[in-house]
Formats: structure tokens, C-alpha cells, sequence
């Protein structure tokens, strides 16, 4: 499919993801309202993309009403293993093949981030591989078609029980999506640590860190690196681009600290690493 024909996919094809309870107190004799607001959640398919309408929640937006970073890579997850389910190398699959998916980088560019109670659509589909990576791509676009946010990714295919990084082919064949379109034409390099960084603050993993792979969530880095910033910071700023690298494993009982360093004026390098110095995480932060 190309790349313009995906971005104007019609919805046609609906599968609904739960109701929500409604209704009015009064009915029950109490002296209260319920206040509500019937949501349906709308999946699309074909082919290998899968498109999600969403209406931005207010536990996805910050103080001005903008959607968190974390908040639409939760959604970019979420839909990634819809789509990795239906393709057949999702979760379950790869636990049967001892096995399972790893973020490794990642970069997000922003045209505007999507605002409470906006109607958006995400797109997802897998790519093609190079070397031991696999591609993904993402799309937040308004129900019009105007695209707000972009986004590409590489995947390493991790041994669950050496934690090494497999060859794709060798254990999913049938991985063939060299054909798709990339929501981004960027390559994904290796980041460098910030050198004389500061340390800004520290945190213990916890339970609420960990993912059913039992190790952080690539989510969680995202949110403690905004954490590096002040609210003013953020009342100032908006981010235009975000690019991060996952290099190691942090879990439960590891003491982690988070850098940053301005390396010019709206750039900065973010780290967060575990006691000890090894480094998990790396990022680049671009805002206006």
C-alpha cells in the first residue's frame, strides 16, 4: 500500500474494545448526578497496519492540556501489540518461541501534540529489517488526515532466557515487511553520553517500573526524563522532537539517577543510569 493510500485508510471495518457504564443516579433514588460520557474505542485493519481512533483522555494530558510524551508511546505500544497479535509475532506467540520484542531507538517528531478531548487516529504497521533490527512506524494524525505526530522505531528480537539478541529470520521466517513505507526518513543512530552532565534526581525501580517482561518499561525512561525538567521548563517549551535509545535492562531493586545537559540552546542529552555508572537509556530532546 502506498504511503499516501495509508495515510487516507477509511475507516470501514469497527471492533469495539468495551462499553462504558452510564446512566443517572436520580434513577436510583440518590441525591447525586453521575456525570458521564459515552467512549468507544474504534479498531481499523488491513493489511498489515492497524489504525486506532482515540479522543485524548484526561489522564493522558499535562497542566496545559497537552498530551504527554509517555502518553502517546503508551498508545504506540498498546497498538503495536494489537498489531503484532493479528500478524502472528505477538506476545504469546513469541513466548511459545521463547522469545520476545525489545525497544531499542526510537524517534518521535511533533508538529503539535494532540490536546485534550481531540479526536485523533494512530497508525501502526511493521517494516523491514536490517541487520538484527526491526522497523516500526507510527502516525497520530486528526480525523481530517493532518498529521501531528510521526514516528519510527528499531526492535531487537530478544532469547528469553539468555537475553541475547536473535537473528529475525532464523526465528520468525515469515517476518516479510521490507516493502512498507517509513513515517520517517531518519536514520536511527547510536547516541553518545552526555559528557559532565548533571544529576538532576534518582529513583529505586519499583513494581509500578516493570512490564510483563519484568524489566522497566521503555515508557517509564520517557517519563522519568521529562521529570529532569521544571514545571516552568515546560510552561516555556513544547517538544518538537524526542530520540532515545534503550541499551540496558533496569529492574526491580535498581537504584537509577538521571542526567541532562543543554548541548545547545533547545537541544538537550538525557541519561538515566543505574548505580555503578552503566548506562540504561539515552536521549535527545528537542523543544522550541
Amino acid at each position: 500500500m502506498a504511503f499516501a493510500e495509508r495515510r487516507n485508510l477509511k475507516i470501514e471495518k469497527v471492533q469495539y474494545l468495551g462499553p462504558m457504564v452510564s446512566g443517572l443516579a436520580e434513577e436510583r433514588g440518590q441525591n447525586c448526578v453521575y456525570l458521564y460520557k459515552p467512549y468507544i474505542m474504534q479498531l481499523t485493519e488491513e493489511g498489515p497496519l492497524t489504525a486506532l481512533h482515540h479522543e485524548v483522555l484526561s489522564y493522558e494530558i499535562d497542566f496545559r492540556k497537552r498530551m504527554r510524551l509517555s502518553a502517546i508511546l503508551n498508545l504506540f505500544q498498546e497498538l503495536a501489540n494489537q498489531n503484532a497479535e493479528r500478524l502472528g509475532f505477538g506476545f504469546d506467540k513469541l513466548m511459545e518461541l521463547r522469545c520476545f520484542w525489545v525497544l531499542s531507538r526510537l524517534r518521535l517528531e511533533v508538529e503539535r501534540l494532540p490536546r485534550w478531548t481531540e479526536k485523533v487516529v494512530v497508525k501502526t504497521w511493521p517494516g523491514g529489517v536490517e541487520g538484527l533490527f526491526a522497523r516500526r512506524d507510527w502516525l497520530v494524525e486528526k480525523t481530517d488526515g493532518e498529521v501531528l505526530v510521526r514516528a519510527t522505531s528499531a526492535w531487537l528480537l530478544v532469547d528469553l532466557d539468555k537475553r541475547r539478541p536473535l537473528r529475525i529470520e532464523q526465528r520468525l521466517p515469515g517476518f516479510t515487511f521490507a516493502d512498507e513505507p517509513s513515517a520517517l526518513d531518519h536514520d536511527l543512530p547510536k547516541l553518545s553520553s552526555p559528557a559532565e552532565a548533571e544529576a538532576v534526581w534518582q529513583h529505586r525501580v519499583r513494581y509500578a517500573d516493570l512490564d510483563q517482561n519484568r524489566h522497566v518499561n521503555n515508557v517509564r525512561y520517557v517519563d522519568w526524563m521529562m521529570n529532569a525538567f521544571a514545571l516552568h521548563e515546560h510552561e516555556q517549551h513544547a517538544p518538537r522532537s524526542f530520540e532515545i535509545n534503550i541499551l540496558a535492562e533496569a529492574q526491580e531493586g535498581d537504584d537509577i539517577q538521571v542526567l541532562r545537559k543543554e548541548q545547545q540552546p533547545g537541544v538537550w542529552s538525557l541519561a538515566v543510569n543505574k548505580s555503578g555508572g552503566k548506562t540504561s537509556a539515552l536521549a535527545q530532546l528537542c523543544w522550541d
